[in-house]
């Protein structure tokens, strides 16, 4: 799938080089406990991505205004898709999922290069039925020979809806994000810009 502004966050690299960006999950989870000291825990949603993309203070001030025009664009409820700027995938394509463990928490892959090491912290997303999974993975893995490598677990699980041959974006994976607050200007007196946090958002 083609990025490219409105739809995403790409053209603020024409912009902006980001001085960061720190991903994490937001998890929907409910903890419960009773006298004897017991405690239950239940996932009542899908955890949601969020990020925090930082923006140095380079920006001259006519630069500083076209970005504020954007964010102002984009407002609060604007789906947008996003790639961590700050994050090298694998140079890998034509890579497919065959299949999923039976508890769909592991996938296996192919279509890899044989002896492609998949690790630990390494992301990939997957466009379905106008959704976008994303998700890392949670182990290292060497394909084999054949390019297949796993079972390997993965966060989050696949969605029941994702069936086997569904295509793997390993190199720059990217999800559906909306902006969580583009009210706070960058464009300040002066011949450069204040430093600037862009708070981000999976959309479902």
């Amino acid at each position: 799938m083609a990025i490219s502004f409105p739809a995403d966050l790409g053209w603020i690299s024409d912009l902006i080089i980001p001085s960061s960006c720190t991903m994490d999950l937001q998890r929907n989870e409910e903890t419960s406990g009773v006298g004897s000291g017991q405690f239950w825990s239940a996932e009542l949603a899908e955890p949601l991505w969020t990020a925090q993309v930082g923006i140095p203070r380079f920006l001259t001030h006519a630069e500083g205004r076209a970005f504020d025009a954007k964010m102002r664009r984009l407002g609060t409820n604007r789906t947008l898709l996003f790639a961590d700027p700050m994050y090298k995938g694998l140079d890998q394509s034509g890579v497919v999922i065959s299949s999923f463990s039976t508890d769909r928490t592991a996938i296996t892959l192919s279509g890899l290069a044989p002896g492609t090491d998949i690790l630990a912290g390494h992301r990939l997303s997957v466009v379905y039925g106008g959704h976008i999974w994303f998700a890392e993975f949670d182990e290292d893995v060497t394909a084999d020979d054949s390019g297949v490598a796993g079972p390997v677990p993965v966060y989050p699980f696949p969605p029941m809806i994702l069936a086997a041959g569904a295509v793997v974006e390993l190199a720059k994976p990217y999800l559906k994000m909306m902006l969580v607050d583009p009210a706070a200007s960058a464009a300040l007196p002066g011949n450069r810009v204040g430093e600037k946090t862009l708070t981000l958002r999976q959309k479902p």
